[in-house]
C-alpha cells in the first residue's frame, strides 16, 4: 500500500491527493512552511494525515531551528477546524516543554521520533481512551460531541483495515461501530487511500464491508453488510 506520508531522509513526503485519481504524484516538503503549504492547499487531507502532517511540520521547524511557538501557530493557522490538526500539534508542544533541558541533537532526535510514531500503524498499541476522549468532546464537534474512530493499516494487501471506536454515552471502547465503520469506509476512498467496497475487521473480530456510490462530491448508495446469527426464536403474543 502507498504511504499517504511519511518521513524520510529528504523530508516530509507525501501523495498530492488534488491530483487523484487522475496520476499518482508525491510532494517532498523540506521545511515548516512548505508542509503548512501542502495542508492548505489540500495537498494532504483527511483527518489522520493531517494530524501526522502537523507533527512532522513540527518536526521539520525544529530541525530548522525555527522558533518553536511560530512553527505551532503557523501549521495550526491552515486549517482552524481541524480536530487531528490541533491534537498533533499540542502532543508534539507537550513533549518538547519536556526537552527543555536537553541538548539541541537529542531534541531533534525526539522529536522526529515523536512525529513517526503519531501514525498508527499498531492499531493494537492505540490508547482509545486517553485519545478518544478529549477528541470526542472536542467544542468544534458540536454540544453533542461524536464518536472517535481508529483506523490501522491492513496486514496485507487484500486484507481489512482494523479499526478500533471510542464511543460517546459508553464513554470507552465498544466492539464496533457501524456508522464509524462507514464513515471510516468514505474518508479512505475520499482521500484515494481504499478503493471502495472497503472491508474492516472490528476490536470484536467480525468483518463488516462498506459500498457507496461516488459522483463527484456527492455519495449515494451507502450500505454497511456484515455477519448476521440468529439468537433466538419467539413469538410474540402481545
Amino acid at each position: 500500500m502507498v504511504e499517504t506520508i511519511q518521513w524520510t531522509d529528504a523530508g516530509v513526503v507525501m501523495i498530492d491527493q488534488t491530483r487523484l485519481p487522475r496520476e499518482q504524484s508525491f510532494v517532498t516538503c523540506r521545511t515548516y512552511l512548505e508542509v503548512a503549504d501542502a495542508i492548505k492547499t489540500m495537498v494532504i487531507r483527511g483527518a489522520p494525515a493531517i494530524g501526522v502532517a502537523a507533527a512532522m511540520g513540527v518536526a521539520l521547524g525544529v530541525q530548522e531551528g525555527a522558533d518553536f511557538e511560530t512553527v505551532c501557530k503557523t501549521l495550526a493557522a491552515t486549517r482552524p477546524t481541524a480536530v487531528n490538526l490541533f491534537w498533533g500539534i499540542e502532543r508534539m508542544r507537550k513533549l518538547h516543554a519536556e526537552l527543555q533541558s536537553a541538548p539541541r541533537a537529542e531534541i531533534i532526535r525526539r522529536m522526529i521520533q515523536e512525529a513517526k510514531q503519531i501514525r498508527v500503524d499498531d492499531i493494537a498499541t492505540v490508547d482509545v481512551v486517553g485519545r478518544g476522549r478529549p477528541l470526542r468532546s472536542d467544542p468544534r464537534l458540536g454540544p453533542a460531541g461524536a464518536n472517535v474512530n481508529f483506523v490501522g493499516n491492513p496486514a496485507a494487501p487484500g486484507q481489512p483495515w482494523p479499526i478500533r471506536t471510542y464511543e460517546r454515552g459508553v464513554e470507552g471502547e465498544t466492539l464496533a461501530c457501524g456508522t464509524g465503520t462507514v464513515a471510516a469506509g468514505l474518508a479512505l476512498a475520499a482521500s484515494r487511500e481504499s478503493s471502495l467496497p472497503a472491508r474492516f475487521r472490528s476490536r470484536g473480530g467480525l468483518d463488516l464491508e462498506v459500498r457507496a456510490a461516488f459522483s463527484r462530491d456527492r455519495v449515494s448508495d451507502i450500505w454497511l453488510g456484515g455477519q448476521a446469527k440468529l439468537l433466538f426464536r419467539g413469538v410474540w403474543e402481545g
